[in-house]
């Protein structure tokens, strides 16, 4: 397992890999470099507000706490439904592609969706104003 870790305040790293998994900011915000992390450019902080989706289950969270252990990252997050408070646990592994959990930020979502909606206007065959053609049998007058 290569694992690498950065940390802008105490320069803390963990050999191995070409790009850093963690990079510790200012103000307690962590750049997390995993798959599962779709928030706007991968960065997480404390009291942020995400959707936790597990399989078809999806819950409101706010973040508590970050940190990384023994080549793990934990995130301490409060269920905003139950107030009940959780740990997620993820394996600090590019190789890894398999995960149980995602967190995904509003902003990544709605920024997504206008991509999507801009890319469809703009794609070969889409229509970008109404074309309207009469029946080519005439069985209905207008």
């Amino acid at each position: 397992m290569s694992v690498f870790i950065l940390n802008v305040q105490n320069m803390k790293t963990n050999v191995q890999s070409s790009t850093p998994i963690l990079t510790y900011l200012p103000n307690e915000r962590v750049h997390i470099n995993l798959d599962n992390i779709l928030t706007r450019n991968q960065i997480v902080h404390p009291e942020m507000l995400l959707l936790k989706i597990e399989g078809r289950h999806v819950d409101v969270i706010k973040v508590k706490k970050i940190e990384d252990r023994d080549g793990y990252l934990y995130i301490m997050i409060e269920d905003q439904i139950t107030g009940r408070v959780n740990n997620l646990i993820q394996i600090l592994d590019h190789e890894n592609k398999f995960f149980l959990w995602w967190v995904v930020s509003y902003e990544y979502v709605m920024n997504d969706l206008e991509n999507r909606v801009c890319e469809r206007l703009t794609n070969k065959g889409a229509l970008l104003e109404f074309d309207f053609k009469p029946p080519i049998d005439n069985k209905f007058k207008f």
